[in-house]
């Protein structure tokens, strides 16, 4: 993403080659052509810059820094150029094809790279950006639906809420604030999840409802929106119960008993589409030759482009299908990078305990935190991040499930801000701590914040 940028911060919409090769990346020659700026991929760039350069700064500096160079030199392009580019949006030209990956405007990539740069930097022309655009009668007015692939608006807002400054009103203001309409809306979403005998939050709304392109990256993104609630109310643990509830059904509780994954459980998907599914002919052999790249997860069922089944839950097949440019497999089994992005942000979630990032607590919270310990599960080191609101003493241990001390690795005063400790994975003599799950627990400002670590040996 770096290299797309240019000199003046704009940033290239695309490359790739002129058409689908469908070779393996060893086998595939073809020439490749990068297109000219966009302000959709301007937007874009500077939105994720922005949060790399706040996820990254307490492990890599250096990296952090040309992230946040990046994100200052698209967010002034942005600026300079207040409408979008090109005029009607990015379109294939000289004969290219593929798709061109854009909404019907920028306001949403846009919308997401102000709240980015504003948590990032607090620069005060971002923040009036996102002021002017969420409200009643305004572009956005609540979190009401979880994001397609090409809005970015509840992003925006969910980084929006957690940033130091961010206008109160816009947090929680009325209905619309972002606060209310998302616990308004998960509310709805449990009730459906409760309903539904697989815990499903998609709704069938004329025959169709969410059962389109892509639908796994539906459920994942009600999920997404489902922990944001959690975190705004945790005495509802519906809430976060019913965003694991998708998982679930990702993973196989579902109508077709299937595991819309590739390589895991005992009936996962074997007909993926990808390039390099396509180019071992996985789309088109008998299941029992297939072995797909693993750990891809698939679009699944799809009733908008299929008619396999009335009920769109079992609208879904995993055939070989020489056929799948016209409908077939790759309406159902394509992979695609925004759908995966949404399975291992959920899936560490819930596997590393708020491990992923942007579930982590404001940065202006008053009391001591543990923002992350990465890597976490670890071999050998962790490496702990914590603030504190105030200087003060502090006390940072490590502790067995049953409460017993294995490690003390900081007994000191500090100052305020953000701070760093390593565990090596050894107790107070030295040797080695047996595999499994452990407690960081920090002490201080009369707070206690804790973390589990899970060593693997």
């Amino acid at each position: 993403m770096l290299k797309m940028q240019d000199g003046g911060g704009g940033v290239r919409h695309r490359e790739s080659t002129a058409d689908y090769t469908l070779l393996g990346p060893d086998e595939d020659t073809t020439p490749r052509y990068y297109t000219d700026v966009s302000s959709d991929a301007t937007a874009a760039q500077c939105g994720a810059m922005a949060l790399a350069a706040r996820v990254y700064r307490d492990f890599d500096t250096s990296f952090a820094a040309a992230c946040s160079v990046s994100a200052h030199a698209a967010w002034d392009w942005l600026e300079t150029n207040s409408g979008r580019v090109p005029s009607g949006g990015f379109a294939n030209l000289y004969g290219h094809n593929g798709a061109t990956y854009v909404a019907g405007n920028d306001v949403h990539a846009r919308f997401w790279a102000a709240a980015e740069f504003f948590r990032l930097t607090g620069d005060v022309s971002a923040r009036a950006y996102v002021d002017a655009r969420w409200g009643e009668g305004l572009a956005f007015n609540g979190v009401w639906y979880p994001d397609s692939w090409g809005d970015m608006a509840n992003m925006g807002a969910f980084t929006y809420r957690d940033a130091p400054g961010a206008t109160p009103y816009v947090v929680s203001g009325g209905w619309w604030g972002i606060e209310q309409s998302t616990l308004s809306s998960a509310g709805v979403w449990t009730t459906r999840i409760d309903q539904d005998g697989y815990g499903c939050a998609a709704t069938t709304d004329g025959g169709v409802g969410d059962y389109y392109w892509g639908f796994t990256g539906v459920l994942l993104r009600y999920a997404w929106t489902l922990i944001q609630a959690h975190r705004y109310d945790g005495s509802d643990e519906a809430h976060e119960r019913g965003a694991l509830e998708q998982i679930n059904y990702i993973l196989g509780r579902n109508p077709m008993g299937k595991v819309y994954i590739t390589g895991i459980g005992s009936n996962p998907v074997l007909h993926a589409h990808a390039a390099w599914n396509t180019a071992a002919g996985y789309t088109a052999i008998e299941d029992s030759l297939c072995h797909p790249y693993p750990y891809s997860l698939v679009g699944g069922p799809n009733r908008a482009d299929n008619d396999i089944s009335d009920y769109p839950g079992k609208c879904y097949e995993d055939i070989a299908d020489p056929a799948y440019y016209n409908l077939g497999n790759y309406t159902l089994n394509e992979t695609s990078v925004n759908i995966q992005a949404s399975l291992i942000v959920i899936a560490g979630y819930f596997a590393g305990g708020d491990e992923s990032a942007g579930v982590q607590p404001p940065e202006n919270s008053d009391s001591p935190l543990i923002a992350r310990a990465y890597p976490n599960p670890f071999h050998r080191m962790t490496t702990l991040s914590f603030s504190l609101p105030v200087e003060g003493a502090v006390r940072l241990a490590v502790y067995d499930v049953e409460g017993r001390l294995v490690r003390k690795l900081i007994s000191d005063t500090l100052p305020a801000g953000r701070h760093q400790a390593a565990w090596d994975g050894c107790d107070s003599s030295g040797h080695p701590a047996a595999a499994g799950v452990y407690i960081a627990r920090l002490g201080a400002q009369g707070a206690v914040a804790s973390r589990k670590l899970a060593l693997i040996r």
